[in-house]
């Protein structure tokens, strides 16, 4: 009765075990251990005790139980804790169980062998779990193909296909059977190769394997590594055809592809297959959804996934969290990113230092940088260890510190040397260009600290930095040397620099033959680098010259924008060839180029010198399509353009009453413009109820502002004074017909 008692129970602990209810099957386990009247735990209820443990990954636990059984363990038991172990990649631990079933006398078997390398594997200690399986061949003759296949697994898991086939012809050798999951594992090994994994399905085939999903999914695996999606997604419908079962890992692999591009719509449609295919989602499958959206900054549809992740009963981890909060970043909604931010402490979700990193980088961009120090801070106070990238994103922040910028970057940058964190030259770099944000001479001083140290030498973006800082501040003759020292070949970015500087100081002539130089050493010269040279002509008004500048660009295929003909326009307002700077205008009209805010200020600002009111007019009846903002800028623009003349006053009021009917946001210059109108008029009372309105509108005033106002409180307390005057003349007056001497009594009396 005692045996049969035992039997029924170590069925059940062993039920609830494959069911992962580890809490129950321990309950019924201490039963056994706890009631006298009951039979005492034997060595199948440990090893179904163990088993619950290691289902659940609950490593800890397992070899807990392992080390205080109150009986002598068995191989199998200890396969058992091994394989906890491995599943929480605690390769170490393994290895001690390994070595300790070793000192016991337990003779271990290809179990204790294939779940050894298995947790190596698992933990990135391939090497070592192909030695293991090397040792395993010489001690027994007798391993099975699990042994085999793990030691496929682990040549794959190090891209050693040449290793991976070799252990797949001893299989074949030996005579034993091949499943599928062994060529599974080959195929994987294949990496990127579809050469190599097209001949392991030939060889499969030739063995009259049949294909199964993780033959298939091995496969696709590959082709997404390799970005050939169109043959992914074949093997994907050849699936469904031939009645192979598609499982979470299938669906993650496709739906991962279009989240690689950014292809919302297709992951959502395979999302939803996945789900008429019965599979049920987990959490990779809801944060691929998110990060595809948040790649598209769609904050909202992000946040609905996430909604119905958790009506799934779906728990989110860090990685959801991370991906709302790029989603927040590209669409620019930083305040609703640190509601994320909050949301994930609030949730219990531990942060790891990728988390913290975006945290800090997250308020980098909004300009907070305490904020930011205060985050990295609480990183460590976490027990979190920072990582080269924390560091240098910690040491970027500081460049945005207004007082002792370079201090604080250096003080960040020791601190990384003193935390045995590898210094590499990004580090080098991103240390001179926070200096240079300071000033020139901080970034030459944590350059000559780099050449200190002498082990890491400069490159090209080291000396971009530098050249930058010099062209910032105008220092040509420093420009000029260290770009003549360089020791590196320079790239566009730094003949851009050089031509940037020489521009700055009105050399166009040197910009002009640094640029054919950098021609003749092979560099082609995109849009950026022609726009700096026009831009150097412009500040010396050398209209001519950047005329045939473009005319080069458009010759060689290069893409004109807008910044080019800002330069060149500038050029012509410099060189005060208003009729060129009309027809650059016109030219850029004609290839489709967006004006911005600069060339309708410029245009404007032409049309007005050449009295073409009317062509101004033009300007915007024919913008009445462009966005509020563009509209805004350009009725300011005009406005503040015909303000100069009296006699187009009338016409300056009428705008700005259209301004506020349509409505369009009114800026500071028109209400500038039409206050002065209304002051020189005389009607400073307008101007003053006109400076009310614009004041409830949140605008702050400029100095014309006040000057407009100081000049109409003058006018009125000079008018309110006259009409005291005035009064008070008039008062006398009265007064003095008052005081008049009467006549005398009686001087009518006949």
């Amino acid at each position: 009765g005692m045996f049969r008692v035992l039997v029924e129970t170590n069925k059940k602990i062993g039920a609830l075990g494959r069911a992962r209810k580890w809490q129950e099957a321990l309950s019924m386990f201490q039963d056994l251990r706890g009631d006298k009247r009951s039979p005492s735990p034997d060595i199948i209820s440990y090893n179904h005790l163990i088993n619950a443990y290691a289902k659940c990954a609950l490593w800890q636990k397992a070899v807990l139980c392992l080390e205080t059984m109150k009986i002598n363990p068995d191989t199998f038991l200890f396969n058992t804790a091994i394989s906890a172990c491995g599943r929480k990649k605690e390769w170490g631990r393994a290895l001690e169980l390994f070595a300790k079933l070793e000192s016991l006398g337990l003779r271990a078997d290809s179990g204790s062998y294939s779940s050894v390398i298995s947790a190596l594997t698992r933990g990135g200690e391939w090497e070592r779990a192909l030695a293991v399986g090397e040792e395993a061949k010489r001690r027994s003759s007798r391993l099975n193909a699990v042994v085999y296949t793990a030691l496929i697994n682990a040549a794959a898991t190090g891209r050693q296909w040449e290793k991976a086939i070799k252990v797949l012809d001893e299989i074949l050798y030996s005579g034993m059977r091949v499943d599928s999951v062994a060529f599974s594992a080959l195929i994987t090994a294949c990496g990127q190769s579809i050469e190599q994994a097209e001949a392991v399905l030939r060889k499969m085939n030739h063995l009259n394997l049949r294909r199964d999903s993780y033959a298939y999914n091995a496969l696709i695996g590959v082709y997404a590594k390799a970005y050939e999606w169109d043959r992914a997604m074949r093997e994907f419908e050849v699936m469904k055809k031939k009645g192979v079962r598609r499982n979470i890992y299938t669906y993650n692999t496709i739906i991962a592809m279009q989240t690689s591009d950014a292809n919302a719509e297709g992951a959502e449609w395979l999302f939803r297959e996945m789900q008429r295919d019965g599979v049920r989602a987990d959490v990779i499958a809801y944060n691929l959804r998110v990060n595809a959206l948040a790649q598209r900054g769609e904050r909202e549809k992000a946040l609905a996934v996430v909604q119905e992740m958790n009506k799934a009963l779906v728990r989110s981890n860090k990685f959801t969290y991370d991906f709302l909060i790029t989603a927040c970043e590209a669409a620019e909604r930083f305040d609703e990113g640190e509601e994320t931010f909050n949301e994930m402490v609030k949730s219990g979700v531990r942060m790891d230092v990728v988390s913290f990193t975006k945290h800090i980088k997250f308020y980098k961009e909004r300009g907070e940088w305490q904020k930011a120090l205060r985050t990295f801070a609480r990183m460590l106070a976490s027990n979190v260890r920072a990582n080269d990238v924390s560091y240098k994103t910690l040491i970027s922040v500081c460049s945005t510190i207004p007082q002792g910028a370079a201090n604080a970057a250096t003080a960040v940058f020791l601190e990384m040397q003193m935390s045995d964190i590898r210094i590499d030259v990004t580090a080098y770099n991103t240390l001179i260009s926070a200096c240079a944000n300071e000033h020139w001479s901080k970034a030459v001083r944590a350059f000559k600290l780099m050449r200190r140290n002498g082990d890491i030498p400069p490159n090209v973006v080291t000396y971009n930095a530098l050249l930058s800082a010099f062209e910032r501040s105008g220092e040509l003759d420093l420009c000029r040397r260290l770009f003549r020292s360089m020791d590196v070949r320079r790239n566009a970015l730094s003949y851009a620099a050089f031509i940037n500087c020489a521009g700055r100081a009105g050399e166009w002539q040197t910009a002009s033959k640094v640029f054919l130089t950098m021609k003749s050493e092979g560099i082609r010269p995109e849009t950026d680098l022609y726009n700096s040279l026009i831009t150097a002509a412009s500040r010396s008004s050398r209209w001519e010259f950047s005329q045939n500048i473009l005319r080069e660009m458009v010759s060689e295929g290069v893409p004109v924008d807008s910044r080019t003909y800002v330069a060149l326009m500038r050029a012509c307002e410099g060189g005060r060839r208003d009729g060129e700077l009309l027809k650059a205008w016109e030219d850029a009209k004609s290839r489709g180029i967006i004006p911005d805010a600069t060339m309708y200020d410029l245009v404007v600002q032409a049309q007005t010198r050449l009295g073409l009111w009317e062509d101004t007019l033009a300007l915007l009846s024919s913008n009445t399509d462009k966005a509020t903002s563009q509209q805004s800028q350009l009725y300011s623009l005009v406005i503040s353009s015909l303000a100069s003349e009296p006699t187009h006053h009338d016409t300056c009021l009428r705008l700005f009453e259209d301004m506020r009917r349509k409505p369009i946001r009114i800026g500071l210059e028109a209400y500038n413009s039409v206050m002065r109108i209304w002051a020189e008029s005389g009607l400073w009372e307008r101007s003053l109820e006109l400076f009310d309105d614009m004041i409830q509108t949140s605008l702050q005033p400029d100095s014309q502002t006040y000057d407009v106002m100081i000049g109409a409180y003058t006018k009125r307390r000079e008018e309110e004074a006259q009409k005291r005057v005035a009064e008070a003349e008039a008062a006398a007056a009265s007064l003095k017909d008052n005081m008049t001497d009467p006549q005398p009594p009686g001087s009518n009396i006949e």
